[in-house]
């Protein structure tokens, strides 16, 4: 079981402006219980979060943001263009590979690889469309 990201394209749409806003401390989903309950469900063994789906774990941010910049050619764009928004919720994990001492891999400064895919890309095969990022500490 995986679940998102505090800044995930899903919460985000699901929740809208409230995010951006004082409120949000506020609202049942940052209650202290439910976070940890949470945590709980999304942690791994020794921390080493690999994925083939689900949701990913970002190091610096949502994933799903990073890659809708990309792909606008948008560069450094603020968290309020709605385009962002829309487009980063296209995307969706296919991969994910963390650092992993026991395997002897790490990337950059105790980073993560992501690759993501459009649903539909994935479901007719055409890999070749999945993006990739990286983030590290």
């Amino acid at each position: 079981m995986t679940v998102p990201a505090y800044d995930a394209p899903g919460l985000r749409a699901a929740f809208g402006k409230v995010m951006d806003s004082a409120r949000w401390r506020h609202h049942p989903l940052n209650g202290r219980l439910f976070t940890k309950g949470l945590i709980d469900l999304d942690s791994a063994p020794d921390d080493v979060r690999h994925r083939i789906g689900g949701h990913p774990v970002p190091v610096q941010g949502a994933v799903e943001r990073e890659i809708a910049q990309a792909v606008l050619g948008r560069p450094g764009t603020s968290r309020n263009d709605p385009d962002l928004d829309v487009e980063a919720a296209r995307w969706v994990l296919l991969a994910q590979i963390d650092t992993d001492y026991a395997a002897d891999m790490m990337w950059g400064d105790v980073g993560t690889l992501y690759w993501l895919i459009r649903p539909a890309d994935l479901a007719a095969g055409r890999f070749d469309q999945a993006r990739f990022a990286l983030q590290c500490c």
